[in-house]
């Protein structure tokens, strides 16, 4: 019998994560009591409905900053003498490096230690899956190695997104123990084949486990309408999203509009004021923080005309997905894995990596001025985009088929 344990960062707690719920489903198929840890719960409350019969297992992170022994203590370990050790070796040692290796392997340590007390039974196949491959993927593999010492079957796997796969996003180039993961994991799943790309080429000796698993979505049904146009995103309002970019790209629009964003953050206020200096043809409108549910049916009821996503870093945004399958035309960045959710000129627009404001307007109107007929063929390929790429029900039944492969296999799977 094998048994699943998920690891996610928060879900089902507070905020975020929202995207793993469609996933569930066929977790409960692979396993009927599968087990979810929230590495990073934190006494949040939840928010998200599981599945009847799934475990929920909350950790904490403790209290404060960690200490100068707990620092210490870590260097006795070679893994972690072995990490440090390779900054030097690539000549990549900064102080701020080390640092970065010390903190990430103690918050993995944390992580570890609270799961390694539950209770693992050596008769059954244990499966540990990180839906990130950060610190809770380090702490899967570091409990796997304890484990299987015990005699204990385990397989070790985990999915790959953005922050977590390029390295560029961290401000110090860095992502800790990148090499001791890819030796230990049976297969990690990049969310977009650029992401498959970039880990196959950053580790050619690991390129057998690195394999593309999209995301997915429910059915949404046609429900785009060119008249009135109203423009949506949805996304956390934070600095890498660039909606500073999309308030001034509005600014260059001539006709009536209507934004909707659906996400909330920290910079709220300063997006609300710089909002206030938009013609009087653009109405706006934030949401804040609303549930998947609330999304899915607002984009029922709005009938929206487009979405669009101005980001300078993405893994893959179910956001992008979700839009699709409403049959939405879709304007995008072409970061990370956006250029597989749209394809330009045909299911929307894609836009370069650092577009000015003007090439932001002018996408829009692009669409704006479409003949009707027109508009719809090209809602008709976003919705068929969607149906061939990110159906959920295909997706995740084929990417629990491929763990169960995994873990009859143990490592040969490919």
């Amino acid at each position: 019998m094998s048994r699943l344990f998920l690891l996610t960062n928060s879900y089902p707690f507070g905020k975020g994560e929202d995207f793993i719920t469609a996933e569930l489903p066929f977790a409960q198929e692979f396993d009927p009591s599968f087990t979810i840890i929230s590495t990073h719960a934190n006494g949040q409350p939840l928010t998200k409905e599981v599945p009847e019969g799934t475990q929920v297992i909350a950790l904490q992170d403790g209290d404060g900053k960690p200490s100068l022994a707990a620092y210490l203590g870590l260097l006795a370990k070679p893994y972690v003498i072995g990490e440090l050790f390779s900054l030097l070796k690539k000549g990549l040692f900064t102080p701020a490096r080390a640092h970065a290796a010390l903190y990430f392997a103690r918050k993995s340590a944390r992580i570890e230690d609270q799961i390694k007390t539950l209770c693992w039974d050596q008769k059954e196949d244990i499966i540990l899956y990180s839906y990130w491959l950060y610190d809770a993927a380090l702490a899967a593999a570091r409990l796997a190695k304890r484990l299987r010492k015990q005699g204990c079957r385990v397989t070790l796997l985990s999915r790959a997104h953005g922050f977590d796969l390029y390295p560029a996003r961290n401000k110090l180039h860095y992502l800790p123990f990148r090499r001791q993961l890819f030796h230990q994991e049976e297969a990690v799943f990049p969310c977009s084949a650029k992401g498959t790309q970039f880990l196959q080429q950053a580790y050619p000796g690991q390129a057998n486990k690195i394999h593309t698993s999209y995301l997915g979505t429910a059915p949404g049904g046609m429900s785009a309408a060119k008249a009135p146009f109203h423009l949506v995103s949805c996304s956390n309002l934070l600095a890498v999203k660039r909606l500073d970019l999309l308030i001034n790209a509005l600014k260059l629009i001539d006709f009536p509009l209507k934004w909707t964003h659906m996400g909330d953050g920290e910079l709220r206020e300063e997006l609300g004021r710089q909002t206030a200096a938009l013609p009087p043809h653009i109405d706006v409108c934030f949401c804040g923080q609303i549930s998947n549910q609330e999304v899915r049916d607002f984009y029922q009821s709005a009938s929206p005309s487009a979405f669009i996503n101005v980001s300078s870093s993405e893994g893959l945004p179910v956001t992008i997905m979700e839009a699709a399958s409403f049959g939405l035309p879709v304007i995008a960045t072409d970061v990370g894995g956006n250029a597989e959710g749209v394809m330009d000129g045909q299911s929307g627009v894609l836009l370069p990596a650092a577009p000015s404001p003007n090439e932001v307007a002018e996408a829009i109107t692009r669409l704006y001025k479409m003949k009707e007929h027109d508009y719809r063929n090209t809602c008709l390929a976003s919705l068929k985009l969607w149906e061939e790429k990110f159906d959920a029900q295909s997706n995740y039944k084929a990417f629990y088929q491929s763990i169960g492969e995994i873990a009859a296999n143990k490592g040969v799977w490919s």
